[in-house]
């Protein structure tokens, strides 16, 4: 069985946790798998990162 949790950092529908990603509210070791879809999406310092990179 897999078991999928939404994160975003605001409140959409489908979300189940709102958490800046900086500060997830999962102890270590909590899943064997992630997927992260457009992690820069919210974040101008990531992108501006990229953008330099």
């Amino acid at each position: 069985m897999t078991l999928t949790i939404n994160v975003d950092i605001q409140l959409f529908k489908g979300v189940e946790v709102v958490a800046d990603a900086n500060l997830l509210p999962f102890p270590p070791g909590s899943f064997q798998k992630i997927f992260s879809h457009n992690p820069f999406d919210y974040s101008v310092s990531r992108l501006n990162e990229v953008q330099i990179i």
